[in-house]
């Protein structure tokens, strides 16, 4: 049996949950945009890259004004803690680490601090999008900047 401390120790990025759930969680939140970039990259070859920003704030009205008419975002909440989505339809990755870091700017400006990680969908995503998420959140929880 787990100690209280140990329970806490074992929830990941500030959340009540362990990882795995943190992704299905995301996974289940994103089927239809995912469905949607899958679709886009297997039929016409459309390149989409995925931006995911962690915060403890909702940073939605900033994506609002910074998206483009064919990119698609969304925000899933978990126990207070904002897991932002972002994607960028007909981006590669260069200007994905662009947009993240223009939308980095713009919350540090606003004292909101944030965590993000880019990533192109390419045909091993398309197999495996769990795996995919898994390594964003892990790359995100090892990136500097803790809050």
């Amino acid at each position: 049996m787990l100690t209280q401390e140990e329970k806490k120790r074992s929830y990941f990025l500030d959340t009540k949950k362990r990882q795995p759930e943190i992704v299905k969680i995301i996974k289940n939140n994103l089927s239809k945009e995912c469905a949607i970039s899958v679709n886009n990259f297997r039929r016409y070859k459309i390149v989409t890259t995925m931006v995911m920003f962690y915060t403890k704030f909702d940073i939605s009205n900033i994506l609002k004004t910074d998206c483009r008419v064919t990119d698609m975002y969304k925000i899933v909440e978990i126990d207070d803690i904002f897991f932002s989505v972002v994607l960028l339809t007909s981006t590669k990755e260069v200007g994905g680490w662009k947009f993240a870091e223009n939308i980095s700017y713009k919350l540090q400006n606003k004292d909101i601090s944030c965590r993000f990680d880019v990533g192109e969908i390419t045909e091993s995503v398309v197999s495996n999008v769990m795996n995919f998420l898994d390594n964003f959140l892990f790359d995100i929880k090892d990136s500097s900047g803790c809050f």
